[in-house]
């Protein structure tokens, strides 16, 4: 993904998501929380949130994995991969789905 893919995201499906929860004239102001990906924190990016003053994006600190309870997901993801083999894209989402579900069995992660 790309810095423009990633505003065509926020552009035509964020904003009319919230749009079809919010009137024009109750619409407040709501808060993003990204991380620090090049793509998040491009220029033309900035520049975007500079035009839309309804969304305000939290600082958030560079490489805090532990606020970011996907990337503890990716994690345990990725950590119980095989990878001493070729493996397919199928296969990773069977492994994907099946990791999720164990972790969702532990009510203390979450």
């Amino acid at each position: 993904m790309d810095a423009i893919e990633y505003i065509d995201i926020l552009e035509n499906v964020l904003l009319p998501s919230i749009r079809r929860i919010y009137s024009e004239d109750d619409m407040p102001t709501f808060r993003l929380v990204q991380d620090n990906s090049a793509v998040h924190t491009a220029h033309v990016v900035w520049e975007w949130f500079a035009q839309h003053p309804e969304v305000e994006v939290l600082d958030w600190p560079a490489k805090s994995p532990d606020l970011n309870l996907i990337e503890n997901i990716w994690a345990a993801i990725a950590n119980s991969w095989d990878s001493g083999h070729e493996r397919t894209r199928a296969q990773l989402v069977a492994h994907a789905k099946t990791v999720w579900e164990s972790l969702r069995q532990k009510p203390e992660l979450f």
